[in-house]
């Protein structure tokens, strides 16, 4: 069964297929050369995905750049894609790379934020402290 699938703006079903002939990998570019959408559907539509925290969740950037959210990357009837960026469609595409970036940074900083928060609450559990407000 082949369903279509409404890709993001400026993204095209070739983007889909591993690059190939003079069209080369740019491994420098988004993660390691591919940058890798799901369709949340509803309220935030296509993500990217920026950062792996468990083995089947992940943090995503909304394509407006605007919310990280937390995806289950192997939810059933979700559409997710992988793009290859290329020499060809680098240009086309560099939107989806800089907001790739921006939230890769911005996941890396919930991550440290929610680690911290955990090693300052077993800290404080193990002075006896029952409650407390968070430092962060």
């Amino acid at each position: 069964m082949n369903t279509k699938i409404n890709l993001p703006k400026d993204v095209r079903q070739e983007d889909t297929r591993y690059p190939t002939g003079d069209a080369r990998l740019l491994c420098d570019a988004g993660d390691n050369g591919c940058l890798k959408f799901h369709d949340m559907g509803g309220r935030f539509g296509w993500c990217v995905a920026t950062l792996v925290i468990g083995r089947n969740r992940t943090y995503a950037i909304t394509l407006d750049g605007e919310t990280i959210v937390t995806i289950s990357t192997n939810r059933p009837g979700d559409a997710h894609i992988i793009v290859y960026l290329t020499t060809n469609n680098i240009a086309r595409l560099k939107q989806y790379v800089d907001i790739h970036k921006d939230g890769l940074s911005r996941a890396h900083d919930i991550r440290n934020r929610v680690g911290s928060r955990r090693a300052e609450g077993q800290e404080r559990r193990k002075r006896g402290e029952t409650y407390w407000r968070w430092s962060v």
